[in-house]
C-alpha cells in the first residue's frame, strides 16, 4: 500500500523490531453510502439547519473542515440518479 501526504488521517504503528503493519479489511454497502453522501449533499446545499419547530430549537451545523463540499458535488455526479430513494 503506497500512501502520501493528506491521504490518510490518523498514525500507523508499527511493533518494535517488525519489518509489517497489519491491517484489517472493511466492508462497506455501497448503497449505503451513497445514501450518505447524498444525503449530506442535500444537507449542506440546504443551508445546513437542523430545526425542531416543536421545540423551538434550531441549529446551525458546518461541516466544511470535515469534508470538502467540492467532493460532495463530485461524488453526488457519480451516484445520480439516486439508486435507494427514502
Amino acid at each position: 500500500m503506497k500512501l502520501h501526504p493528506g491521504e490518510f488521517d490518523g498514525h500507523i504503528m508499527m511493533a518494535p523490531g517488525e519489518n509489517y503493519v497489519p491491517m484489517h479489511a472493511y466492508r462497506f454497502n455501497r448503497g449505503a453510502i451513497d445514501n450518505l453522501i447524498h444525503d449530506l449533499w442535500t444537507f449542506w446545499r440546504a443551508g445546513g439547519e437542523l430545526r425542531r419547530p416543536d421545540m423551538n430549537l434550531q441549529a446551525k451545523v458546518d461541516f466544511s473542515g470535515l469534508i470538502d463540499p467540492a467532493f460532495l458535488d463530485v461524488e453526488v455526479e457519480r451516484i445520480e440518479p439516486r439508486r435507494y430513494p427514502n
